[in-house]
């Protein structure tokens, strides 16, 4: 076995021998770095040469490739490769929990900060379960827009290539985000497609929304009510609404609400699109944030 620690999926070469006694080279995939060490899972658990077993799910486009759930050691360890994956010949993983959001970090008093919304912000590991796959089962499209995605390249894409993505697929990530406050405006910083991304919401509008030159980010005007930043944007110029190749349409709209808990050690956010030529109804987007101190918002290397 041959790892290859990198983004946008860890990767690993593994010879086997087939039915016939023949041997076989074969190419497997996992999840992210970041997601694997959230899970305590590092690259030294992983040695060139050992024996290991694997079970996955076969590539349907591609030769001997595989994306891999789980993987066996011979000392009897074994590691979830995919995060929505469930023990399959151990009753205990190699590693478990949430390392950058334990539960004595969650029980102290942050309130007393009263930083509110301005710092950094992780998704608990049950949120991680869930990343990428969050919009694609409940979107109402349109069918006319689903069979769109007969252009997409699984292959060759801004995915694979690591390019940073436009809203709304940036706001679909993983990776921690930053809000940081500003005079009359406010930057959120994340990671998406294992790039840094960067987004100015203000909170004096402009007065004229459609004047704005459209970006892969849009145009976000944002306002308080209590503990919840309203956030509405616009002038939205990207090719795709998310990482499967489904045509954006430049007159979507988002509305978010990023809502803070009392005590300051929860961020639930609601993203909702709106868009006649793309749903069949607003769709709408459900997630949460826990606060992460200690941790940052970084770039993760991206390459073969």
């Amino acid at each position: 076995m041959e790892v290859y620690w990198t983004n946008p999926h860890v990767g690993f070469t593994l010879m086997t021998v087939n039915d016939q006694g023949q041997e076989e080279l074969w190419n497997l995939e996992a999840t992210t770095v970041y997601i694997l060490q959230r899970k305590g899972v590092t690259q030294d658990l992983f040695q060139p040469g050992e024996r290991i077993r694997v079970a996955g799910r076969v590539s349907t486009r591609d030769e001997r490739a595989m994306l891999s759930t789980n993987m066996f050691f011979e000392n009897g360890r074994e590691i979830l490769t995919n995060p929505q994956a469930e023990l399959r010949w151990n009753t205990e993983q190699i590693a478990e929990g949430d390392l950058w959001v334990p539960d004595d970090v969650r029980q102290q008093d942050i309130g007393a900060e009263n930083r509110g919304i301005f710092r950094v912000w992780s998704q608990p590991a049950e949120g991680l379960e869930n990343a990428a796959f969050v919009w694609r089962d409940g979107i109402p499209f349109l069918e006319e827009v689903i069979a769109a995605r007969a252009d997409w390249d699984p292959i060759e894409n801004t995915v694979t290539r690591c390019e940073p993505p436009g809203m709304p697929s940036m706001m679909e990530t993983p990776y921690p985000v930053e809000f940081i406050e500003r005079d009359s405006s406010i930057e959120l910083i994340g990671v998406a497609n294992n790039s840094e991304v960067t987004r100015t919401i203000y909170l004096e509008d402009q007065s004229n929304s459609a004047a704005q030159v459209p970006s892969p980010s849009g145009y976000s005007v944002g306002y308080w009510e209590g503990n919840t930043l309203t956030v509405e944007t616009n002038r939205i110029n990207y090719p795709y609404f998310d990482n499967i190749g489904t045509p954006l349409s430049e007159t979507l709209t988002i509305v978010e609400k990023f809502s803070l808990s009392d005590d300051q050690s929860r961020l639930d956010f609601r993203m909702t699109a709106v868009d006649p030529t793309m749903f069949t109804e607003p769709a709408v987007l459900l997630e949460y944030y826990w606060l992460a101190l200690g941790e940052t918002v970084e770039r993760q290397p991206c390459g073969n």
